[in-house]
């Protein structure tokens, strides 16, 4: 994550485990709330992960602006899955919508949208 030198943020180290690629950020802006944006690489086998992630959202602010942009592992055209519906439910539980609706990864025989952004505002 890179983060201007002219920006004030707080590591949400708290947010961060050892065994677990998140990364987390409170953005501190001038007469606003914090806002939180977050990184995440899930490995394509981590079981564990649905659980982690959940952990970590019950760490921030619900009343606060939260981005999360990461590499999840998780097809958002795959429906019937049910690792799928899992996550669905933990983001619907947590008011974040998956924005991205174009294949971030197209091979010569499959496709499919790995890569997400979450945020819990509209975005135009």
């Amino acid at each position: 994550m890179y983060i201007r030198d002219d920006l004030a943020f707080n590591l949400k180290s708290d947010l961060n485990s050892d065994d677990a690629e998140f990364l987390f950020i409170e953005l501190l802006l001038t007469r606003n709330k914090p806002v939180y944006i977050g990184t995440i690489y899930r490995p394509p086998k981590q079981t564990d992960f649905l659980q982690k992630f959940e952990n970590v959202l019950k760490g921030l602010r619900s009343d606060c602006e939260t981005y999360i942009l990461g590499d999840f592992n998780i097809c958002f055209i795959q429906t019937s899955c049910s690792l799928f519906k899992e996550y669905c439910g933990i983001l619907k539980l947590f008011s974040l919508d998956q924005i991205i609706t174009v294949l971030t990864r197209i091979c010569s025989t499959s496709a499919s949208i790995l890569d997400h952004i979450l945020c819990n505002t509209q975005v135009m």
